[in-house]
């Protein structure tokens, strides 16, 4: 069975997605009888055979709100139980954050543009998602209260970041990092000693990523293993700050030529990067991607108070 299901939430098994074929599986679900510890996986099952039969490529939003409220809970349960597997939620997340990414156009990067909202819309979205993101998951491991649960949910979050990295999705998996890096969440000692050595050595490893020595170093050598990544833009804009700060308009009252050519470079290397194919991550499931696009999260002062109430300050 869970062969089954890893399996259906493979992009590279969507040949296969005909309604015969579905149905057939269905069918297998419906009449076959299983053990009552199975219970939870065949529901699993179940719920992602009818997002495969219901899903088109509708806009997200089109989803009915009542629907979409309705759902929310669910699918929030799903991801706190680990019953979306890390591979299907970031290949959603990255879904969206491909879409975004590719509306970004040149002149939102240059003349400092990136800086001013009213200039820079799609580039402003996509830095406000991240950060949605970030407190998102802040909230989902600081509302657990059981100890135990806690800790499975942020070896969760450390595995969807190495996922997001090895799709080579580093806006997201960016904001994991800055997520459990914050001060409310690597504060909690008694959880993370719960954490196995594997998910520490995860953390470890995307830690080093994101690194700040000598100019982000290792987050570059990594992302130019990848052919058509999605960057992470508050390295991005650090370069296009220091290019247009660290160097005139005019030398010797004539344009500056090696300016031009550095912000070219970047430019060009952008491009490059939003050449993705136009389905690089297929979605599958309409409710995970509405429900990424409506997450709900509490404030930094909410989420101070809850880290301190879970694991009050030593005195």
């Amino acid at each position: 069975m869970l062969l089954i299901k890893e399996w259906l939430q493979l992009p590279s098994a969507s040949d296969f997605w005909t309604d015969k074929f579905l149905d057939i599986v269905s069918n297998f679900i419906n009449t076959s009888k299983f053990l009552q510890i199975e219970a939870l996986l065949v529901a699993s099952i179940s719920r992602i055979l009818v997002n495969l039969k219901n899903f088109d490529s509708e806009d997200v939003d089109d989803l009915p709100k009542a629907l979409l409220k309705e759902k929310q809970q669910e699918v929030m349960e799903s991801i706190l139980v680990g019953e979306i597997s890390t591979k299907q939620l970031a290949l959603e997340i990255s879904h969206l954050d491909s879409e975004l990414f590719k509306k970004i156009s040149a002149k939102e990067c240059l003349h400092k543009a990136f800086q001013d909202k009213s200039k820079s819309r799609n580039y402003q979205a996509s830095i406000q998602r991240s950060n949605i993101f970030d407190q998102w998951i802040q909230t989902c491991i600081l509302q657990l209260k059981d100890l135990e649960r806690r800790a499975r949910v942020l070896i969760y979050f450390i595995e969807l970041g190495q996922e997001l990295v090895k799709m080579g999705n580093f806006q997201s998996s960016m904001s994991i990092y800055s997520a459990l890096d914050s001060p409310n969440i690597s504060r909690l000692e008694l959880t993370w000693d719960e954490i196995p050595k594997r998910s520490l050595r995860q953390w470890e490893n995307l830690k080093c990523i994101f690194d700040l020595n000598k100019n982000y170093k290792n987050y570059r050598q990594e992302i130019s293993q990848h052919t058509n990544p999605i960057p992470y833009l508050g390295i991005l804009s650090k370069d296009l700050f220091a290019i247009e700060e660290g160097n005139p308009n005019e030398v010797d009252k004539m344009i500056n030529v090696t300016k031009i050519r550095l912000l070219f470079g970047q430019i060009k290397s952008i491009q490059h990067f939003q050449k993705i194919p136009s389905s690089p991550f297929p979605s599958k499931d309409k409710t995970i991607l509405a429900y990424l696009n409506h997450l709900t999260f509490c404030s930094s002062e909410e989420l101070y108070k809850m880290s301190i109430e879970l694991e009050p300050k030593s005195t």
